[in-house]
């Protein structure tokens, strides 16, 4: 049997409209995400580690990014549980934009921020700067930023559960600084401090 279609409409403070359509659990998603609302069984308590806000995948970011002192993000993935170099690329981009966004409440994060963790894996190529430019969940305000949309935000919470889950296996391994990571987490990725 076909899973039912829901919709909803939400009016944000700052006049913004959204419209959502689709299964009744991807839109109790978003619009948890989007109203910073938690859901049954989200702690909804904040920390160095955690969203704390309400996100739709469960509030943490342990074993994925880290926030210091300083205000700077690092990302500590060392498996991102990729099929391959595409999709290994698809969703460090949008764990770094996740991260920011939920450690730094940040919406927009410079490119060239997300360009060097790209790097830092050994991702960054022309394949991946064009699958930037069609990914319709990426917002692109101007040619400096990046933020993920509100339909993209469900996406980047399921990458972070599949990194927390021991029992998902990827088949891509890093190249570049993250392949030889030991678990004392001596290699960080930075991510910036905020602004």
């Amino acid at each position: 049997m076909p899973e039912k279609t829901v919709e909803a409409h939400i009016k944000l403070p700052d006049g913004t409209e959204i419209n959502v359509k689709g299964s009744k659990e991807h839109v109790k998603d978003i619009l948890s995400s989007v109203t910073k609302t938690p859901r049954a069984g989200d702690s909804g308590a904040g920390g160095a580690g955690s969203a704390g806000r309400g996100s739709a995948g469960g509030g943490k970011l342990t074993s994925v990014a880290e926030k210091d002192e300083g205000g700077a993000v690092h990302m500590i993935a060392s498996d991102l549980k990729a099929k391959n170099a595409k999709d290994a690329a698809h969703r460090l981009i949008y764990l770094t934009l996740l991260a920011r966004r939920e450690l730094l409440t940040e919406t927009k994060t410079s490119r060239k921020i997300v360009v060097d963790i790209l790097r830092s894996y050994g991702l960054y190529d022309g394949n991946v700067r064009g699958m930037i430019i069609a990914d319709k969940t990426l917002i692109k305000p101007d040619r400096k930023t990046l933020g993920l949309a509100v339909t993209a935000v469900p996406t980047a919470w399921t990458y972070v559960r599949q990194l927390q889950d021991d029992s998902v296996k990827g088949q891509w391994k890093p190249t570049g600084p993250h392949a030889r990571r030991s678990s004392s987490k001596k290699t960080k990725s930075r991510v910036g401090k905020s602004e």
